[in-house]
């Protein structure tokens, strides 16, 4: 893509030089003889410098576009992904699932922003909207199923209550497959976990420094509970459940409820997968995030 653009610019330049030879078939490009030719060339000066600038942007554009294309890419290639929201298009109050399971709508309005994540947009809220999508079984991984939650978020410190849902499945009981939060327990920090009605292990990442997109892994590893931030694992603790996690309450995003968790952060290219992902892959997707 980088080439192809490049091109363009190349040949604006070029178009710029033919256009001064063939005023000047005799002198050349730069006639020592005449005033006025030179004076014709550098009104051509300021057209050669918007056809570079041109070709710069688009090369921008290309290589925003590219690496958008790329992340989006990846995650769709991954053979154990079950849904897949990007936020491109929100306007009508409706979040499209990529694969067609499990698309969203939101209550309260909608509201799109500038995505990290390889430029397109991410969703905003303010702790007035959320979204929800229907119950579904692809969704309700049980308590011996790997599983992993995938996502950009944005989260300012200063929150409503502590315990803010940022994606969950938790609601109807009698227990729940999974729930991701922010601010549970003390201080700023990120928490997974589940439950199946008597055993409800969960882990936290400890203070998480306010600094804008971060990339989150939460999932389910062959028996071991694990978050994952900016690409790196930053703890993990035994799944100790032992029955049911199943859940018939629908899944949301930035809240549980209308009047429960209710979240102010930025999300975006939320994925759920039915098995875990390796640190190889959490550590490249995170960098193609980031055009890396």
């Amino acid at each position: 893509m980088r080439a192809g653009r490049t091109s363009v610019s190349v040949a604006l330049l070029g178009m710029v030089i033919s256009s001064c030879s063939y005023a000047h078939p005799e002198v050349g490009i730069w006639p020592e003889e005449s005033s006025s030719d030179s004076d014709g060339l550098l009104l051509l000066l300021p057209l050669l410098a918007l056809g570079l600038a041109q070709g710069s942007a688009a090369i921008a554009a290309d290589e925003e576009a590219s690496c958008e294309s790329t992340y989006a890419s990846a995650i769709r290639a991954e053979a154990a992904l079950v849904s897949y929201w990007r936020f491109e298009d929100i306007s009508d109050g409706s979040a499209e699932d990529e694969l067609g399971r499990n698309s969203a709508t939101i209550t309260g309005t909608p509201a799109a922003v500038a995505s990290i994540a390889c430029g397109g947009q991410a969703s905003s809220h303010d702790g007035s909207n959320y979204w929800i999508a229907p119950d579904n079984d692809t969704l309700d991984f049980n308590f011996n199923e790997d599983f992993a939650i995938e996502l950009w978020a944005s989260i300012p410190s200063t929150q409503l209550g502590s315990g803010r849902v940022i994606v969950s499945k938790w609601g109807a009981g009698p227990g729940y497959p999974f729930s991701v939060r922010y601010g549970a327990g003390s201080g700023d920090q990120i928490e997974g976990l589940r439950f199946d009605t008597t055993n409800a292990p969960q882990i936290n990442t400890g203070a998480v420094a306010d600094t804008g997109f971060r990339h989150l892994v939460f999932q389910r590893n062959s028996g071991t509970l694990e978050i994952y931030l900016d690409g790196s694992l930053v703890t993990s603790t035994a799944d100790t459940t032992s029955a049911s996690t199943q859940s018939a309450g629908d899944l949301t995003f930035a809240a549980q409820t209308a009047t429960s968790a209710a979240l102010t952060a930025v999300l975006d290219e939320i994925a759920i997968y039915n098995a875990a992902l390796s640190q190889a892959t959490i550590s490249e997707h995170y960098r193609l995030g980031l055009n890396l």
